[in-house]
């Protein structure tokens, strides 16, 4: 609910290409106000992960799977637990609601990211929220967090991290 007048959030996804060796190239990002407000945090977590993975990542994963000849795996990365829980499970009783406001499915997002790595790639991975890329997309961050935020995204000046 970052808007004091509509009481909307925004989703922010930035998708990367990255190594186990730590580097890694931004593939695309976004920042997208809903549609309609959610009436949770988590609610709006969801809205979050399922446009960045039907949107954006499983559209890219799928090019490059076809570019490399084999399953590249892909972590999506979420800071809030209750979330995970609710897309671990499957379902929740309580945002049943969402497929009809949001016009999203909490059945299809699990599906993906709770099948075996080997079969499509997908991993749903906790990450804490001072380590999330596209904290820069949703929310008015103090200088120190917004310099560490764009060193974190790769936008850099040559001068040693802040």
């Amino acid at each position: 609910a970052g808007d004091l007048q509509t009481g909307r959030s925004h989703s922010g996804v930035m998708v990367v290409l990255a190594s186990d060796e730590g580097t890694y190239f931004p593939l695309c990002w976004y920042s997208k106000r809903p549609g309609c407000v959610s009436r949770s945090t988590t609610e709006a977590e969801i809205v979050a992960v399922s446009g960045g993975l039907f949107n954006e990542t499983i559209p890219l994963q799928t090019l490059i799977d076809t570019i490399l000849g084999r399953i590249v795996e892909t972590e999506v990365k979420e800071d809030n637990t209750a979330c995970i829980q609710i897309l671990k499970a499957g379902y929740s009783a309580k945002l049943r609601y969402v497929n009809g406001t949001h016009r999203i499915s909490i059945a299809a997002i699990s599906e993906i990211v709770t099948k075996e790595e080997e079969e499509e790639g997908f991993k749903l991975v906790y990450t804490a929220s001072a380590d999330q890329l596209a904290n820069i997309f949703t929310k008015a961050l103090g200088k120190v967090s917004f310099l560490k935020a764009l060193w974190d995204i790769g936008i850099r000046k040559s001068s040693p991290k802040p």
